[in-house]
Formats: C-alpha cells, structure tokens, sequence
C-alpha cells in the first residue's frame, strides 16, 4: 500500500513474518520489495536449515550476514583494510619516531 509523505512514499513490506513500512523514493519502491523478497526468502532458507537449532535472532544475523558478504564488493573491503592498516603503520612509525626523540632528548 502506498501513502505520499514529503517527496517520499511509504511502503509496507513483509519480511518474514512482520509488516514493516519504509519511506523511500517512488523510483525505488520496486528495489525495496525486491530486497523484502530476497531476505525473506534468505531467513527461511536458514530456518529450515537450522530449525530448532538456533533462536530466530541468530538466524536474522546469519541472514544478515550472508546478504552482506554476498553483495558488499570484496574490493571494497581489500581496499580499506589495506587502507586502514597502511593508516595504522603510518601513525605507528610516526609514534615510535616521537618516542625515541622524546628519549634521546631526556637523555641529553
């Protein structure tokens, strides 16, 4: 069902077994269903597959969690882990360069 709000649309869409509504624009109302439709279909994979197992919270992670793998770019990681470790050994060399100017200084 679709309501107008501000340049926006609000959608109901059913995941799992809940009604959720969302605003989003009208040009994405089909990618928002499309996305209801694939995590839906995700968690009952992973409730069948683990029934009685574990709780529904820990199957909603694990959907989570496959979605994400599945549809975040591996470059996009690769890039800002390097990114980020490359920021870390930068600021390490420059720390330990500090250091030991602050000891040579106390030395003197």
């Amino acid at each position: 069902m679709l309501y107008m709000k501000e340049n926006k649309v609000k959608i109901e869409l059913e995941v799992y077994d809940e009604l959720i509504e969302v605003y989003a624009n009208k040009s994405d109302v089909k990618r928002y269903n499309d996305a209801a439709k694939l995590v839906t279909d995700r968690y009952n994979t992973y409730a069948e597959l683990f029934r009685e197992k574990k709780s529904h919270h820990t199957i909603a992670l694990i959907t989570m969690l496959d979605i994400a793998v599945k549809y975040i770019p591996y470059n996009t990681y690769k890039g800002q882990h390097h990114s980020f470790w490359d920021k870390m050994k930068d600021f390490m060399s420059k720390l330990s360069l500090l250091t030991s100017q602050a000891f040579v200084r106390k030395k003197l």
